[in-house]
């Protein structure tokens, strides 16, 4: 930094822009030394400028495209959800549901089922606000109600009580999407990118 009164240091200059010169070679294939080097200040505002316009361009289209894929939303396409709507988190109804879901892990882990709970203002497995999930499903707070989405994000299945490990497991495994599912991992062949 320069302070008042200081004189400006000379500026050193170590060569020619151009290596080549620089090597006492005459002329290097396929280097046009006339054109101006991408350093020089000719150059550098129409790159200043491009950067500043496409800057904002690029991050609002990588932040379009991000999802929160911890969100209910952003699990389409990759898991399907049981969502459970209670009045309290200690509601019995609730707690058979958990039960349900403890017996059912490995079968539940085999359907990419994840389990969400939405009771007392909080939600439990998703990155989703309650009012939110409740204002999307039309859920009132008091109400109890089980979903279970499809990896579409269509409502496959709803009930105004918790649902057994049969009931699941033969809605999932009933979707045509699951159907393929099955079928790829017989034969040892990835799965498809959606549903």
């Amino acid at each position: 930094m320069r302070r008042l009164g200081q004189a400006k240091r000379p500026s050193t200059t170590l060569g020619p822009a151009c290596p080549s010169t620089a090597l006492g070679m005459s002329e290097v294939r396929g280097v046009d030394h006339n054109a101006p080097d991408a350093r020089s200040p000719d150059m550098r505002a129409p790159l200043i400028t491009l950067a500043l316009i496409s800057t904002p361009v690029l991050s609002a289209s990588v932040l379009a495209t991000q999802v929160d894929l911890r969100s209910v939303a952003g699990m389409k396409d990759h898991n399907r959800v049981l969502l459970v709507f209670a009045p309290s988190l200690r509601d019995p109804r609730l707690e058979q549901q958990r039960r349900t879901m403890a017996h059912f892990i490995l079968g539940a882990a085999e359907r990419d089922l994840v389990f969400v709970q939405v009771a007392e203002g909080k939600v439990l497995g998703a990155h989703d606000s309650d009012d939110k999930l409740r204002g999307k499903y039309r859920v009132p707070g008091h109400t109890y109600r089980t979903l279970l989405i499809s990896k579409d994000g269509g409502i496959a299945l709803t009930a105004n009580g918790p649902l057994d490990e049969r009931r699941i497991q033969a809605t999932i495994d009933a979707m045509p999407m699951r159907q393929v599912e099955i079928v790829r991992a017989q034969q040892g062949r990835p799965l498809p990118k959606s549903n």
